[in-house]
């Protein structure tokens, strides 16, 4: 079997990892998307209260997506652990 030189190795993991920190790059900027978003909800639903709106169709609606931009966020917050987790690995391994 052909050894593997040091410059490649070097490229490959330089590769990937870019790949990777693109990633959560990708990931980062979305999560900040949705949390401008839930502000901007929050916004409105605090003004549906003031006018004793609160529990109506557009309420509940803006509450609906709340929860869908929460459970978006939870799921890109796991997605960039497991992505910084695999990035540390591999460079541990390279490392020893």
């Amino acid at each position: 079997m052909a050894k593997l030189k040091p410059d490649y190795i070097e490229w490959v993991l330089t590769l990937n990892a870019s790949d990777a920190q693109k990633e959560i790059h990708n990931l980062s900027e979305k999560n900040k998307e949705l949390r401008d978003s839930n502000k901007e909800i929050k916004k409105a639903m605090t003004d549906l209260i003031a006018t004793g709106k609160a529990g109506g169709k557009q309420w509940k609606r803006l509450n609906e997506q709340l929860k869908e931009n929460n459970k978006t966020l939870g799921e890109n917050n796991k997605k960039i652990a497991a992505v910084s987790y695999t990035q540390l690995r591999a460079h541990e391994t390279l490392s020893d």
